[in-house]
């Protein structure tokens, strides 16, 4: 497999579509332990079970190439108690390379970087489940009040950016809904829905400006953001890739495997 170094100042988040038909799955799932594909057997319908497969086959195959040692079937992991997993700490490299994923029916992505707090959420917009009541219950009064200002039109696209941001938060600290989701608020630009800003609740104990959040649009109805914990959060560059199903099977059998349309966001 191709590898590349990663810098402790850098994060990459790699992506897939979920391919409809025409995958050979089992390609993908021979990279993953017995637990992840004991797992898999689970879900009751193949387009789950497929996200699943997809986004644990992408996360360690982008483990493996940020680390160039360790080949895609060998990572291990542990879970934190808020069940957070972490790789083992004899793979994980020094400082230790630190990983997120994130599923939806039609798109998986998967986010690493070194040393740093990581976290991702994807969204599947499209169905619109989120509404101002649910915000109301569940999102800080501030973000309730940025979202009703703005037009009718974008207001739902607004909730799913608040909510991606949230998520990707709260999975980068690792504390799950442990931690009430009003207990921090996110500032959007109105027009490009990036998240400009966070703040906490007093006695929160972390910091704003310890933080890069970025927001990318993988698919149309797709919002994604990425967190990463980072003590000068402009010197962080991001890269980003696009993968096929295909091309992953590729990257996992050592080929490289990687989109063309690389490159820094």
């Amino acid at each position: 497999m191709t590898s590349f170094p990663l810098p402790p100042d850098h994060g990459v988040v790699w992506w897939l579509p979920v391919p409809q038909g025409g995958t050979d799955w089992a390609r993908l799932e021979r990279c993953l332990n017995g637990e992840e594909r004991e797992r898999a057997t689970r879900f009751r319908f193949d387009a789950d079970r497929h996200a699943y497969i997809a986004a644990h086959a992408l996360v360690r195959a982008l483990l493996s190439a940020c680390d160039g040692a360790v080949a895609p079937a060998a990572w291990r992991f542990t879970v934190t108690t808020h069940g957070r997993p972490e790789n083992a700490a004899d793979l994980a490299g020094t400082p230790p390379l630190r990983a997120n994923l994130s599923h939806t029916r039609r798109l998986v992505a998967a986010a690493v970087c070194r040393g740093h707090d990581v976290g991702i959420d994807t969204e599947d917009a499209a169905r619109g489940t989120l509404t101002m009541d649910l915000a109301t219950h569940f999102f800080a009064p501030a973000e309730v009040a940025q979202a009703q200002a703005l037009p009718a039109a974008v207001r739902q696209d607004a909730l799913y950016g608040f909510w991606t941001c949230k998520e990707a938060y709260i999975k980068a600290v690792g504390l799950g809904l442990s931690l009430p989701l009003d207990s921090f608020a996110f500032t959007l630009d109105p027009a490009t829905l990036e998240p400009l800003s966070i703040g906490f609740a007093p006695g929160s104990g972390d910091d704003p400006g310890g933080w890069l959040f970025r927001r990318l649009l993988p698919l149309p109805d797709h919002p994604l953001v990425l967190a990463l914990r980072h003590p000068r959060p402009q010197r962080v560059t991001i890269s980003t890739a696009t993968l096929t199903a295909d091309a992953l099977g590729d990257m996992l059998e050592g080929g490289t495997g990687l989109s063309t349309g690389a490159g820094p966001v």
